[in-house]
């Protein structure tokens, strides 16, 4: 197996071509991409605000909460506390000020709170929210662009909520010292970091880097994916899990020293009509790290991996 000496560590390097397509991440590029326009004259209004929530039973695993931007950064931190503090720094520009006041009017920051899960979302004429069983979803459409807005969202919860954060445009989704035990973090146009946390993971962005610590390692299968920019990953050194990698430009490492190369996964598909059967072999060989375990996928187009021992844990 061939070595690559860096001044961090020996790094095994694993090659590999891309295959397939990025399961739609970029779909959502043509939905959100906003573009504010500098105007010298333009009208403006900044405010700060703050508010508090509260699960119904603050000692549960269970609690979820769901937090979704569209324009600004969103950082969560766990702490030792019970409520779910809430801050915002608002900011609207427009051209005139009938379009600064309309957008005061129809720009809405909500709170909403349903048992063992909280929901923090935007919502506007132009905004069509949907709550369901799996969380929330947003589709936005019919609007005229009289105006822009932006909210940098800061949220402290209890250390074992678990998490669904996103943001899409002008800004970055910050987890960090949480316990839960599941999260999800996703951005379109800026970086996803997760900063010394616990949980079965899903985190992807379209255009920006993955960065993520773990204090334990995730228990069960999860995924990291990013178009353009590069995904580092720290596990702690006691880490035994199954890697899967996808990359058109660019590379996976790591500086585990008990690495394995496993064979190429054979899939067969039997043809009832012709009574025929393929079979697909996977060119993305995994590797395994320690014993082996839950499943890691990283998928990235334009970009490396690097998968590290977190040595400050």
């Amino acid at each position: 197996m061939k070595l690559l000496n860096t001044s961090l560590n020996k790094w095994h390097p694993f090659k590999s071509p891309f295959e397939g397509g990025f399961r739609g991440m970029a779909i959502l590029i043509s939905i959100f991409t906003f573009i504010i326009a500098s105007n010298a004259s333009a009208q403006t209004i900044s405010e700060t605000q703050e508010e508090t929530a509260r699960f119904q039973n603050v000692n549960s695993s269970d609690n979820e909460l769901y937090i979704h931007n569209i324009n600004g950064n969103v950082t969560v931190e766990g702490y030792d506390g019970d409520d779910v503090q809430i801050s915002y720094d608002k900011e609207i520009e427009a051209d005139t000020q009938r379009d600064l006041d309309r957008a005061k009017e129809e720009v809405e920051f909500v709170v909403d709170e349903d048992g063992n899960r909280i929901f923090i979302y935007l919502d506007a004429p132009f905004i069509h929210v949907k709550k369901g069983s799996h969380g929330i979803s947003y589709n936005i459409n019919n609007w005229d662009d009289d105006y822009n807005f932006t909210f940098d969202i800061t949220v402290r919860v209890p250390r074992n909520t678990n998490l669904d954060v996103s943001t899409v445009n002008g800004g970055r989704v910050l987890i960090e010292n949480t316990r839960g035990q599941w999260l999800d973090a996703s951005n379109v146009n800026g970086r996803v970091e997760l900063l010394n946390v616990t949980g079965v993971t899903d985190a992807n962005t379209v255009n920006g880097d993955i960065t993520a610590s773990y204090s334990d390692s995730p228990n069960e299968n999860s995924s990291y994916q990013t178009v353009n920019g590069t995904i580092e990953v720290l596990y702690p050194d006691n880490l035994s899990a199954d890697i899967t990698f996808k990359s058109m430009h660019g590379d996976l490492y790591t500086d585990f020293e008990n690495v394995q190369r496993l064979e190429a996964r054979v899939e067969s598909d039997t043809n009832s009509k012709r009574g025929k059967t393929t079979y697909r072999i996977d060119k993305f060989a995994p590797i395994r790290i320690g014993d082996g375990g839950p499943k890691f996928s990283f998928e990235v187009l334009n970009g490396s991996v690097y998968i590290k021992r977190n040595r400050s844990i």
